[in-house]
């Protein structure tokens, strides 16, 4: 994999019986699939979330439905081409549904957002050095949950944390979405940039813009 290759997970009704990951190439404008690796994982479903930890290995992120009753974590080892597992283990999170948002950083520590019964948007890290058992931080970002919209977060390399904001209701493709961006180094604090609206056709490349 390359920096700016776009990653995606095949969850079900594939070949293998199991959940695959493909790779898509930038530097052929990801009109080229150029990796597709069969993983250990079973096939999946909304139960689980993925993320690329900084090593390549594919993160695994169970939600619900665990033997533990905890969120569970399973890394899939790219060495081994995903064919083994480096990590097994319950989190310290009990079992969630769609409220919460993972993420995974570049240090492998996992970013959980929470959007369920909160005035603004909570924010958990996962330890990666403790096989997820406990947490590094926890933050009240400065960030209001509203009625009606939608949310999904990324990470630059230095953890800064991107929020996007759009209507949950897509009755108009020129819908706006909103961009804003809040600072690690003031522990998330203070914005960078703040509700910039963005017209729907140019997200990727004002978001990228943003992230240098």
């Amino acid at each position: 994999m390359n920096r700016g290759d776009l990653i995606a997970f095949k969850k079900s009704l594939t070949s293998s019986k199991s959940t695959e990951l493909l790779v898509y190439a930038a530097e052929k404008i990801y009109g080229v699939q150029s990796h597709l690796f069969r993983t250990a994982l079973h096939e999946s479903d909304s139960t689980f979330s993925f993320g690329i930890g900084s090593n390549e290995d594919l993160v695994v992120i169970k939600k619900s439905g665990t033997g533990s009753n905890f969120i569970e974590i399973h890394v899939v080892s790219a060495v081994s081409s995903y064919q083994s597992y480096s990590v097994q283990s319950p989190s310290i999170l009990s079992e969630t549904d769609t409220s919460l948002i993972f993420l995974v950083a570049s240090n492998n520590d996992i970013f959980v957002f929470n959007l369920r019964g909160e005035k603004h948007i909570k924010l958990t890290i996962l330890s990666a050095a403790s096989n997820y058992k406990t947490f590094t931080n926890e933050f009240t970002l400065p960030v209001e949950v509203q009625d009606g919209i939608a949310y999904d977060f990324s990470l630059s390399p230095n953890h800064d944390i991107f929020v996007l904001q759009y209507p949950k209701s897509r009755t108009n493709d020129l819908h706006t979405v909103e961009v804003s961006a809040l600072a690690a180094a003031t522990y998330y604090a203070t914005y960078i940039h703040k509700n910039v609206a963005l017209p729907n056709g140019n997200i990727l490349n004002k978001l990228l813009s943003f992230m240098g």
